[in-house]
């Protein structure tokens, strides 16, 4: 009788061992499936001022910078440069934006220049999953 229940407890081991691995086959299969989507989609800078077309622009009275960023989840980080030709940074501005989905930017800037020079705006904006979009606008300024 003892030989008969050590083989009916290896049976019962069995089958309980074979049961869980195909419970866990079917929720691994089966259970949890969420689809993650991956944003890909680079944030958007819609430049306002200076204009796409725009060669020189006139310190008299301001230089003018608008644009808008927009992103199709969540911005994250904005950085505006405005560079000399010499590479002197004349404005520099790195702002958080994270949780904005449109930023809005405007700013109002008078260098000091003798004479016209040429000069470049560098926009950067990075989304919350690191999409990074950059725009460079060379112009001339006449003071």
């Amino acid at each position: 009788m003892r030989v008969q229940q050590k083989k009916i407890m290896k049976s019962y081991i069995k089958i309980s061992v074979i049961s869980i691995c195909i419970v866990q086959l079917l929720v691994s299969f089966f259970g949890c499936k969420k689809q993650v989507k991956l944003d890909t989609q680079k944030p958007t800078i819609t430049l306002v001022e200076p204009t796409e077309d725009t060669l020189e622009l006139s310190i008299e009275p301001e230089i003018h910078i608008e644009f808008t960023v927009t992103d199709n989840e969540q911005l994250q980080l904005l950085q505006v440069d405005l560079l000399e030709s010499t590479g002197a940074n004349i404005f520099s501005q790195s702002t958080d934006v994270s949780g904005l989905s449109v930023y809005p930017f405007h700013a109002h800037l008078t260098p000091s220049i003798g004479s016209a020079m040429p000069m470049e705006l560098r926009i950067t904006a990075n989304d919350k999953n690191q999409n990074v979009v950059s725009m460079v606008k060379t112009f001339v300024v006449i003071p």
